[in-house]
Parts: C-alpha cells; sequence; structure tokens
C-alpha cells in the first residue's frame, strides 16, 4: 500500500527537502502552505492545499479528504506580521490546531514534529543528549518548548503517535539567506560575479552542530516510517561543533577568485549562545542512521546553488 504524507509549510526549506526524499520513496505528498508564501523549497511533483494551519477547518477537511499515513508538521511563521498576532502565538496556534484536527479526523496518522535545539539554550555540559535541561532564552526556542508540550499532552490525553525531532543546525542547498550558511553562500556568488570580494560575518568564536539538511530529512523518515520504540524526543544533528570561523573559511576555499573574511559587528545577533554540540546517539540507536554527507560537499552543493541564482538574476546578491 502506498503511504501518503502531508508536509506543512511544504514551501520552506527543510520541507522542501523533505518532499523530494519522500517522493523518491515512492510516496504520495500533499503539501500544505499559504497563497502567499514564498519558500525556498522546489517540492516538484507535490500536490498542494493551499490555506492556513491555523484555520482548523481547513486542515480537518484536508485530512479527512487526503487520509494519509504520516503527517509532519514543519510549518513556521518568522515574523510576518500580516497574518495578525505574534508569530509566536500563530506557531503554537498552528500546532494546537493540527493536532486538534487529526484527534477529530478519525484517522491514526504518525506524525512528526520538527522542533529545534534552541530549547535547550546554551548548555554548560556538551555534547547535549535529549535528558539535559530545557532553557530557552529566545522567544523562538520558548514557542519550540511550547509545542512540545502540547504534543506531549495530545500524545498522552488522545493516544497520538507524535514524535519530536529536535533539529541543530542545518546546511545545504537553498538555506535561507538570514541563516549565516546561506549568507555566506551568497556572499561569495556575489563575489565571483564582480561584487565585492568580501564576505562579511558577526560573531566568529561561536560554534555549531550542523548537518546537511538531506541528512536532516532522512532521519525525519526514518523516525516516522520506523518504531521510534519508547522514546519520543530524538535529536538530529552531526554531533560535531564548527565555528563560525571556520565555516567562513570553509566557504573561501571553495570560492574561485580570492576573498577576503571581514567582521562585520553589525551582523551580530542576540540571543546568541556559544557553543551547541549534539549527541544522536539516541536516534542511531532506534533507526541506525547516521549522516553520510561531509562537510565540505555541503558548502559545496550550497555554493552551486547560489551560483544559479546569481546567473540566473544577472545581479550579484549579497547576503
Amino acid at each position: 500500500m502506498t503511504q501518503r504524507a502531508i508536509i506543512t509549510g511544504v514551501g520552506g526549506f527543510v520541507a522542501g527537502h523533505l518532499a523530494d526524499q519522500l517522493l523518491a520513496g515512492g510516496h504520495e505528498v500533499l503539501g500544505i502552505e499559504r497563497i502567499s508564501s514564498e519558500g525556498s523549497g522546489r517540492a516538484a511533483g507535490v500536490a498542494r492545499a493551499i490555506g492556513d494551519v491555523c484555520d482548523s477547518a481547513f486542515v480537518l477537511r484536508t485530512l479527512r479528504e487526503f487520509r494519509p499515513s504520516h503527517v509532519f508538521h514543519l510549518a513556521w511563521a518568522f515574523g510576518d506580521s500580516s497574518l495578525g498576532g505574534t508569530p509566536n502565538d500563530r506557531n503554537v496556534a498552528a500546532a494546537s490546531g493540527l493536532f486538534e484536527a487529526i484527534r477529530r479526523s478519525g484517522l491514526d496518522p504518525r506524525t512528526l514534529l520538527a522542533s529545534s535545539s534552541a530549547v535547550y539554550g546554551s548548555p554548560t555540559i556538551q555534547p547535549i543528549d535529549e535528558s539535559c535541561e530545557l532553557a530557552p532564552f529566545t522567544p523562538y526556542g520558548v514557542s519550540k518548548v511550547a509545542i512540545e508540550e502540547m504534543a506531549e499532552r495530545f500524545r498522552r490525553d488522545h493516544c497520538l503517535h507524535i514524535v519530536v525531532a529536535r533539529t541543530f543546525n542545518l546546511i545545504g542547498a537553498r538555506t535561507p539567506l538570514r541563516l549565516l550558511p546561506g549568507s555566506l553562500a551568497s556572499q561569495v556568488a556575489a563575489a565571483e560575479r564582480g561584487g565585492p570580494r568580501t564576505i562579511k560575518v558577526g560573531r566568529l568564536d561561536s560554534s555549531r552542530d550542523y548537518l546537511d539538511v538531506r541528512d536532516a530529512v532522512r532521519a525525519y523518515v526514518a523516525l516516522s516510517m520506523g518504531d521510534p520504540g519508547e522514546h519520543t524526543v530524538f535529536n538530529v544533528c552531526a554531533g560535531v561543533a564548527c565555528s563560525s570561523l571556520t565555516l567562513a573559511q570553509e566557504f573561501i576555499a571553495a570560492a574561485d577568485v580570492p576573498v577576503e573574511l571581514v567582521h562585520d559587528m553589525t551582523r551580530l545577533q542576540s540571543g546568541d549562545v556559544d557553543t551547541q554540540c549534539g549527541s544522536a546517539a539516541r536516534l542511531r540507536s532506534v533507526t541506525a542512521w547516521s549522516p553520510t554527507i561531509s562537510f565540505a560537499d555541503s558548502v559545496r552543493s550550497m555554493l552551486e546553488h547560489a551560483r544559479g541564482l546569481a546567473a540566473a538574476s544577472g545581479v550579484a546578491n549579497i547576503g
């Protein structure tokens, strides 16, 4: 029997790669997205249901019509004031509405909630495993914790099959410009097309656990399609910390022209953590998953994509 998957926020970076992975595996895929969304994901060949995840009637109708065996909740609003309410309120409402719609649908799909390592904050003990205390200090991290707690209530009170994937930092083709790797790729591509021979970064000493997005979505599929056993929360990460300086140097080394690194204080972000390095031991023990794409290959794929965008636009695009 063909498995059928719904992906919320299918126009986004990660969701587009997830759709590609599911389609390659022979799944039928329906993507939910707002008509005004302009995400970076291709999701070619995916049927679309245009609507707002916060609209519970729309979600319930979509579930009953498509009858999915699996649901992947990746939709996330980043500061779109046109939608009304705060982004965090909308994100919590969207997850609540989705879980309630699943409960009311009479279906029992395996559901994966994409969470984030932001729930951990900046712990002193590394690598971070799933037993680490949740101590978020950004609105994004706080809202992710709230949604995880909601998932646990629906799991406990209504027996919904929900697993949580706490994803660390992702890298790969189509990474948004608002994220450091996406900005670096765009700046290098711009330099190669005659733009400034510099790439600007903010903080250089912070370290992140970077995982290729293609490996991450493989983990999502493995968790959703397999048996997670007694566990309901899983880290999705590479298990290696890379500094912002090292990341920038990788892009400089891969550039086709000489590029200089510039420390730009205006690019410093509030709420930045010093170091995050995760442990994916639980994920590996349950699914036998492991990363397969090297850091260098991830950088190359990002640059190839950024170069294609720069060539298509004919204009240097500086992130």
